[in-house]
């Protein structure tokens, strides 16, 4: 039987497999919609985006690894565009200068693109909900140090509180990846992401009580928009209606 190679560039790297699922054409209209490589003649945003994506999927804890390290799969990554490896000086200052928003944008691109493939039934409620209607919210730290983001709550008794990142995620049940990601400092209320968030009509939203802002409960309330969250501790309220009465 003859050798089968399949679409997934059988025998290279993971991450070469990985960066084909990357059409070239919505790579390129981020980059020219942000304007991403004005001023950067020796590191372009695609070398920076492989060199980086490198560093996520080998959770390479330097600049000095990854650009070393990167050199060992150079001639894998040819086809994606990347001729020679970057200096690690060079990469520092893409991190440092390069605007954050070209990858934020070829992030929601290309969900866009997938967003057919991810679709699919993979968690059922009963049969009472539609899934594609229910919208996931949820919340984690990422610790850092604290002169680059400012920690949360309070002093510990050892005085060895860290900063960090708070990464907020609203994922949708049938598709199973966030469609809407928000980062901010650590000692940022979960409330705040309300606020730049968007819940589709008829969505039902699911959160924690840390997600609680009678506001905007209020505000979905009226706009044919539902929530699910636990009630806090010292809320008060009043029962209007038991739906165990006809």
């Amino acid at each position: 039987m003859a050798q089968f190679k399949n679409n997934f560039l059988s025998g290279h790297p993971l991450i070469a497999q990985l960066l084909s699922l990357i059409p070239s054409e919505v790579f390129n209209q981020c980059v020219e919609q942000e304007n991403s490589d004005r001023y950067y003649k020796k590191l372009k945003t695609k070398d920076h985006f492989i060199c980086m994506f490198y560093a996520v999927l080998t959770k390479n804890g330097s600049l000095r690894e990854v650009c070393k390290n990167t050199g060992l799969i150079i001639l894998t990554l040819i086809p994606f565009g990347m001729k020679q490896l970057p200096a690690k000086s060079t990469l520092s200052d893409a991190n440092r200068n390069r605007d954050h928003k070209v990858f934020a944008l070829l992030y929601s691109r290309l969900f866009r693109h997938y967003k057919r493939v991810l679709q699919g039934n993979w968690l059922e409620i009963g049969g009472e909900v539609d899934p594609i209607l229910v919208e996931v919210f949820d919340s984690t730290t990422v610790t850092l140090f604290k002169n680059i983001l400012k920690g949360a709550g309070r002093n510990p008794l050892e005085g060895n509180k860290k900063g960090g990142a708070k990464v907020f995620a609203q994922l949708n049940l049938v598709e199973g990846v966030p469609n809407f990601i928000c980062i901010r400092s650590a000692a940022t209320n979960e409330n705040m992401f309300l606020k730049v968030m968007e819940l589709p009509e008829r969505g039902i939203a699911v959160l924690d009580k840390g997600y609680n802002r009678y506001s905007c409960f209020e505000r979905w309330d009226s706009s044919n928009r539902y929530f699910v969250t636990r009630k806090k501790d010292n809320a008060r309220y009043e029962v209007t209606k038991d739906g165990a009465d006809p």
